[in-house]
């Protein structure tokens, strides 16, 4: 006989938006109701967005998900290649022959820009259509992608809500993967579920103990590989054909190397991180118009250009000038206007921090960083001069910490709008933790100096030494105790987000030594 509790479980009515408004909601992910309200992103459910036992939803996502994209009709050739793609030259070009051939128009309609809605090439089918047929079911997904934009968006900010909600709800009601455009979104909404399941609670280790690392019945681990694993295989079939990319495909990049981060491989994530910075300088997101063409994007969409171009540059900063590796961004071939829209509420009053705002400051850190200790020569070994190492810590308390908005002031914020942007204390932490790792990097270089080098140095720069080894050992600390409040604010439990593994690690480290 069932319990009681077992007699009180019901399968999920509504959304909440429905639910409150009393409306018959269609149990899907966004549903139809918020979707006509133009406001997908508020589509949540509190236990998932199907109910597994559900046929309907079953059956509708079962046939959308086997159809043969062979029935579409297919163009049974390549697609035509332009000069910018057999040639290399770079469309945006204000000086190269392609420029020139432009201005006295010598280039047809063709010669410029490929249509990322071409049809997928007949070579290619056999093996898209057994793919796509290895996609997990709908419900799944739905709660990956629920869960993306609700706990894991925030770290980034690289797609919106409501843009992606759309495309993501036309996706299932096409034949995916009818195009050049659809195969690539399938792709990223693959790497969003990948990357969701990285930080999914029933991922923790308290959930393992208790046999709750499950979604609808299926293992999270099982799932995570598995969306990961097809994403890559159809990353590389794509790869094989010619065709224009899109930021569409920026992004699937970019979340491809957030996993791979995640999961250790930070090697890895740079060769793909590598990847991405190409096809961003291929399309010309690199610079601001009038040498990067719209290509049919809106306002909106060519400002998630901004958006995709500063979170790569904050990556490439972090490679280069923490891991020393070779940067893919050069300052002087990029001009690129921090993202300018706001997504907040009115209400809340121009003096509240956006969504992206933790993120610009990371790009005028990262920048404001470059320019001050640009990366080393390979094979270079100056020894650490504690007077410029005090200038350029005084040039970043003055133009950059200084300068912070009160809301995420490192020592004393204004808390007022936590509640109102539940985020909000995460980015704050996340940011103070890059503000003290610079700092760390900074002083870093002294703990390499030997006593005869340190003998030799003038006493002025001896007493310097003894206040940066203070500076150092204070910044080591708050980086940690940042991690530590960002974990508590994650949940609290064990996490693979790189940011907490990573720089638990490293000031652990400059302690010791």
């Amino acid at each position: 006989m069932p319990s009681e509790s077992q007699k009180r479980r019901r399968p999920v009515a509504a959304c909440a938006p429905c639910y409150q408004k009393k409306q018959k909601c269609d149990h899907q992910y966004p549903c139809n109701n918020c979707v006509r309200r133009r406001l997908p992103e508020h589509c949540s459910y509190s236990t998932g967005p199907h109910d597994a036992d559900r046929p309907s939803s079953r059956t509708r996502t079962r046939s959308v998900r086997t159809a043969s994209v062979s029935d579409v009709g297919y163009q049974q050739r390549l697609p035509e290649e332009n000069l910018s793609s057999s040639l290399g030259y770079f469309e945006g070009s204000g000086s190269n022959l392609l420029s020139l051939m432009d201005k006295y128009h010598l280039l047809g309609k063709n010669n410029l820009g490929n249509d990322t809605t071409e049809a997928i090439p007949a070579s290619v089918l056999p093996e898209m259509n057994e793919c796509l047929k290895l996609f997990p079911k709908r419900p799944i997904l739905d709660s990956l992608v629920q869960l993306f934009f609700q706990d894991v968006n925030w770290m980034y900010e690289m797609i919106h809500p409501a843009l992606f909600l759309g495309r993501y709800e036309k996706w299932w009601r096409t034949v995916p993967g009818s195009t050049t455009e659809s195969l690539h979104l399938g792709i990223l909404i693959l790497r969003v579920c990948a990357y969701s399941a990285q930080f999914s609670p029933a991922a923790t280790a308290e959930a393992n103990s208790v046999g709750g690392n499950k979604l609808l019945g299926v293992s999270m681990d099982k799932i995570r590989e598995h969306c990961h694993g097809l994403a890559s295989r159809l990353q590389r079939l794509c790869e094989q054909m010619s065709g224009a990319k899109s930021l569409t495909w920026v992004q699937q990049l970019f979340y491809a190397a957030c996993y791979e981060k995640n999961e250790g491989n930070v090697k890895d994530a740079w060769y793909t991180l590598g990847n991405a910075v190409r096809v961003v300088q291929d399309l010309g997101m690199h610079v601001e118009e009038p040498h990067r063409g719209r290509r049919g994007m809106n306002d909106l969409e060519y400002d998630m250009g901004r958006r995709a171009f500063w979170n790569l540059y904050i990556w490439d900063r972090f490679l280069s000038l923490v891991l020393d590796r070779a940067p893919c961004i050069l300052d002087s071939h990029c001009s690129v206007d921090l993202p300018k829209m706001r997504f907040l509420n009115p209400a809340l009053g121009a003096s509240a921090p956006d969504v992206f705002t933790e993120r610009i400051l990371q790009a005028k850190l990262s920048k404001l960083w470059s320019s001050l200790c640009p990366p080393k020569k390979p094979g270079s070994a100056t020894p650490y001069d504690p007077a410029a190492a005090e200038e350029c810590y005084e040039e970043i308390c003055r133009s950059f910490v200084s300068q912070l908005p009160r809301a995420l002031d490192l020592h004393a914020p204004d808390t007022q709008w936590d509640s109102k942007l539940p985020n909000l204390r995460r980015q704050r932490q996340t940011l103070r933790i890059s503000v003290f790792v610079v700092m760390c990097q900074i002083f870093q270089p002294l703990l390499h100096l030997d006593s005869d080098q340190t003998e030799a140095l003038p006493q002025y720069k001896r007493d310097l030494l003894v206040r940066h080894r203070e500076q150092l050992v204070y910044s080591a600390t708050a980086v940690l105790s940042s991690v530590g409040e960002l974990q508590q604010l994650m949940g609290g439990g064990p996490s693979r987000f790189f940011l907490l593994s990573f720089f638990t690690f490293e000031p652990a480290m400059l302690l010791a030594l």
